[in-house]
């Protein structure tokens, strides 16, 4: 049996939650997983522009790995820059950004971002194909930008962060 979301009897608790945190602090998700730092496939990345979206960060971040989820801090009174937590599928992401920024050549915008392992460790994901990448085939009257934009936008849920039009012969 699978424990619940919000059992936290295996997981070890953060020594402490900042105080702009704004997550559950019931769920496991937020908990550190007890794995070795060789396996922790989070990252956490500061000096990011400020005005950084998911578009703009994930365009840098291409040719990693696949990434299982990425959240955005925008700047506080106290920071001036944006920051992210970033959590690759394998630790072989994690690690291959982690080069990049040894070699000066991981950047977003104008911004030199610094990056670190996690404090909230996430072992990895099972290999899948799993992905939140879809493609949409169709007449160029309905297949494009805005029209998709309007009809997602009557559906309510998701977004489109960003769109790849091209020509494929069938």
């Amino acid at each position: 049996m699978e424990p619940s979301d919000t059992d936290q009897s295996s997981l070890q608790q953060p020594p402490y939650w900042s105080a702009n945190y704004q997550g559950s602090l019931a769920s496991r998700r937020n908990y550190s997983e007890e794995i070795a730092d060789e396996e922790n496939c989070s990252v956490w990345v500061t000096h990011l522009p400020a005005h950084c979206d998911s578009a703009t960060l994930c365009h840098a971040l291409r040719g990693t790995g696949k990434i299982y989820s990425m959240f955005i801090n925008p700047p506080t009174s106290q920071h001036c820059t944006s920051a992210a937590k970033i959590v690759f599928w394998n630790r072989q992401g994690a690690d291959k950004l982690m080069r990049l920024v040894v070699s000066r050549q991981f950047r977003v915008g104008y911004n030199q971002p610094r990056v670190t392992p996690h404090r909230i460790k996430v072992s990895a994901q099972v290999p899948s194909r799993r992905s939140r990448v879809i493609e949409i085939s169709g007449p160029i009257e309905i297949v494009n930008r805005d029209f998709l934009s309007i009809a997602q936008g009557q559906q309510g849920s998701g977004g489109l962060d960003a769109h790849s039009p091209y020509m494929r012969r069938q």
